[in-house]
């Protein structure tokens, strides 16, 4: 985990208790969940909903997906998921679907039943199934459960979204064209923390923030017009924001 991790945290904790400035509506972590039980103390009243990247209910898939043996096994998933829910914290497995079933699904029916159930299995508050970037047609998999009626469904242009209750529990299906950074303009949606420690606006890893003297600023480079080599991310949030906007992410790991 970073080491900018503890700064990053105590500035967003900072811009929610000027809240009526800064208007950060919810902080939402994306992880993988390494050394994440170690921070629970660090992040509480600070993160309010966190989403661990899961990509399958069997332990053994997940790790090969992943291409390492370091991420949480099923044991201490539940282990950080009963924390964060004692910290007040509801956590969403997320999931990217895979582009074909792999040799353990016969369908993808029963993926998503089997996920599901690891899901509630672990004490995940809901699920989110993820199409990888391309267009915003439905996975296949989604196409199975078109005879749940949607909770909730909405999007954007280059983003769609449905919500259904399948099996006692929230499914999240999202799918987008590109990465939030490359089509939404002049706002940080993300603040990504990436392996080597740095923090971008960005999973590639191209838009870097600094921290300096306790505060987060980026490169003129995102803005594009702005004269100052470096611009206060706390003046660009406060600018940029709309009254209602969109919660403020953190991307730590995959």
């Amino acid at each position: 985990m970073s080491n900018y991790f503890d700064d990053v945290i105590k500035i967003l904790k900072d811009c929610k208790i000027v809240s009526n400035n800064l208007r950060l509506d919810a902080v939402i972590l994306n992880t993988n969940g390494i050394k994440l039980y170690d921070k629970i103390n660090i992040i509480k009243r600070t993160i309010n909903f966190i989403n661990i990247s899961r990509h399958h209910y069997d332990e053994n898939v997940n790790r090969s997906i992943f291409n390492t043996n370091n991420i949480p096994d099923n044991e201490e998933l539940e282990k950080i998921i009963s924390a964060c829910c004692k910290a007040g914290i509801e956590v969403t497995l997320n999931c990217i679907l895979p582009l074909r079933p792999t040799k353990h699904d016969k369908t993808g029916e029963q993926f998503v039943t089997e996920y599901i159930n690891f899901a509630k299995s672990v004490g995940a508050s809901s699920v989110a199934f993820r199409k990888q970037h391309g267009n915003l047609n439905p996975h296949r998999y989604e196409k199975t459960f078109n005879d749940y009626i949607p909770i909730n469904e909405g999007g954007c242009g280059v983003c769609r979204y449905k919500v259904q209750s399948i099996k006692g529990l929230h499914v999240y299906w999202k799918t987008a064209v590109e990465e939030p950074s490359k089509t939404i303009k002049r706002q940080i949606y993300e603040l990504i923390i990436q392996p080597n420690g740095l923090v971008t606006a960005d999973w590639k890893g191209k838009l870097e923030i600094t921290i300096f003297n306790k505060k987060l600023y980026i490169s003129k480079e995102f803005e594009g017009r702005v004269k100052e080599v470096l611009l206060p991310i706390n003046d660009y949030i406060s600018k940029s924001q709309p009254a209602s906007c969109a919660p403020v992410r953190i991307g730590c790991g995959c």
